[in-house]
């Protein structure tokens, strides 16, 4: 059991902690919304940067697995650290749905204002609606 002005260590024996001090400024000084948390989601890490469409079209770059296509996207940088999501766009076709399922898409990197997928699985032969969404990490 805790009680003010105590508390417990390890063991789970009472600490005294009546000498604690803070400045005023440390009390004063604190954040007094959400969006002043460095971290917290909805101000820092988790926060969208930006959704958008695009698409994925038929030109690869390789002769042999992994393909590699760059996507252009001005909210990708490559100093911020970022999760870069792409799922297939509400809009597709079931034509369109089953070559994004067969593309087998991974993680192919990012650098200032592109990410890059790589395709393990069939190369598309028609243009696959996408929609991006970059996510502060």
């Amino acid at each position: 059991m805790k009680f003010l002005g105590t508390l417990q260590n390890t063991d789970g024996k009472n600490v005294d902690v009546d000498d604690h001090q803070h400045t005023k400024s440390e009390i004063t000084d604190m954040p007094n919304k959400l969006s002043d948390f460095e971290n917290d989601i909805g101000a820092g890490s988790g926060t969208v940067i930006s959704a958008s469409t695009g698409t994925i079209t038929t030109t690869w770059t390789g002769s042999a697995v992994p393909y590699t296509q760059t996507i252009s996207n001005s909210n990708v940088t490559e100093l911020l650290t970022c999760i870069i999501n792409v799922s297939l766009a509400p809009t597709a076709t079931i034509i369109e749905t089953d070559a994004w399922d067969a593309l087998n898409l991974k993680d192919g990197g990012q650098t200032d204002g592109a990410f890059t997928l790589k395709c393990f699985g069939e190369l598309n032969t028609i243009a696959i609606p996408i929609v991006m969404t970059v996510v502060k990490q």
